[in-house]
């Protein structure tokens, strides 16, 4: 089984807690936060490129 867990989010984007798999949590919580801060950093920029290109493009 692959264990699974998710970021509960507050109403500032920033995580809050933890859910799912508690020894995954336990071994990884460190790991997890970084992975979704990155997720998060890497779809603004992206965003941001994308919205950069399509006003000189116009």
């Amino acid at each position: 089984m692959i264990p699974l867990v998710g970021v509960v989010k507050n109403e500032f984007h920033k995580p809050e807690r933890l859910i799912g798999d508690e020894r995954a949590i336990q071994a990884y919580e460190k790991d997890i936060v970084l992975a979704n801060h990155e997720a998060h950093r890497f779809g603004i920029s992206f965003h941001r490129r994308r919205r950069q290109k399509r006003l000189l493009m116009d």
